[in-house]
């Protein structure tokens, strides 16, 4: 009897060690593998917000892992391409990738990360591209009045458009002043405005006007508008 008691003394000894080492071990392990499949961090992304078609432009995205593991970046671009997991880097680093759009409009670009063991990040913030053409050219509304027609120039590209001239034809009826008028306008500024100047019409009939704009960077554009002269008054249907 005395050497049974002294056994189930030592079992339960051992079981008391045992146990508190083992429980810590598995413990320990739990964390370990928790913190391998850490998702990575949600990609940024810098680059240019404004862009012409068929040109390209160089953007950067960062992302970390916590747990070392090098990434791969999948990127959308807002037009129907995308980059699939290209990579690897290393985590932290700054990648640069290119693109091109082809088409003139708005464009959201996002991305996300994997990592080695196959964790994913979550997306990134969207990131916003207007594509443009360099230099746009549009004839504003045809307008007439008292003493001449004017009208609005504008230049609605990212770029500056030079050596600008704006030319107005008046036809039909009879035309004594203001037949055929050129001015130099010089430079409109990207985002702005230059107005035709009033050009001064004098005569009796119905008109046909036709307003055209050139410059260095674009081709010639016009507009047209019908009217009636009445002497020094113009009457835009």
């Amino acid at each position: 009897m005395s050497k049974n008691i002294a056994k189930i003394s030592i079992i339960f000894i051992l079981t008391i060690i045992v146990m508190p080492v083992s429980s810590t071990i598995g413990y320990t392990n739990i964390h370990n593998i928790n913190s391998y499949t850490r998702e990575p961090t949600s990609p940024i992304i810098t680059g240019p917000q404004l862009g012409e078609p068929g040109i390209e432009y160089n953007f950067t995205f960062f992302s970390t892992d916590s747990s070392g593991f090098v990434l791969f970046y999948y990127i959308e671009w807002g037009d129907g391409n995308i980059s699939e997991w290209i990579g690897p880097y290393e985590s932290g680093e700054n990648i640069t990738v290119n693109h091109s759009w082809q088409q003139q409009g708005n464009y959201t670009i996002r991305a996300k990360t994997n990592n080695t063991n196959g964790t994913q990040s979550e997306w990134s913030d969207d990131f916003n591209i207007t594509i443009q053409p360099s230099v746009k050219i549009e004839i504003g509304e045809i307008v007439g009045g008292l003493l001449g027609i004017t009208a609005l120039i504008n230049n609605t590209g990212i770029k500056n458009a030079t050596n600008v001239t704006a030319r107005v034809v008046v036809k039909g009826g009879v035309i004594f002043i203001g037949k055929d008028v050129t001015n130099d306008i010089g430079i409109i500024e990207a985002g702005n405005y230059s107005g035709a100047y009033n050009v001064p019409v004098l005569g009796f009939g119905a008109i046909d006007i036709t307003i055209s704009v050139k410059c260095n960077e674009v081709e010639e554009v016009k507009k047209t508008a019908s009217g009636f002269l009445l002497f020094f008054y113009i009457i835009i249907h």
